[in-house]
């Protein structure tokens, strides 16, 4: 299991999709489909992550002392691509 992190801007579009999968993830539990998602870099490397769940809700801040909102996610797996043809997984 790999744990990932992602820390958004407080004002981001964003926290209202990761706040939606949160709740429908806790109140649908076994019914919920596990997250898959994928990025990549302007470098050409990327991840591919597969299996994934939210482990904690992020904290909500308002005015002076909001600060990014951070996400945690676990998934079954995590592959690093370097963009060249080797590629690890874990």
């Amino acid at each position: 299991m790999e744990l990932k992190t992602v820390k958004t801007q407080h004002t981001s579009n964003i926290n209202s999709t990761f706040q939606r999968l949160y709740n429908e993830q806790v109140v649908n539990g076994d019914a919920f489909a596990p997250l898959n998602g994928s990025w990549r870099t302007t470098s050409g490397s990327g991840y591919t992550l597969s299996g994934g769940v939210m482990t904690k809700q992020a904290k909500i801040g308002f005015g002076e002392k909001a600060s990014p909102r951070e996400w945690e996610f676990v998934f079954e797996v995590m592959i690093f691509d370097e963009g060249t043809t080797n590629a690890l997984a874990s």
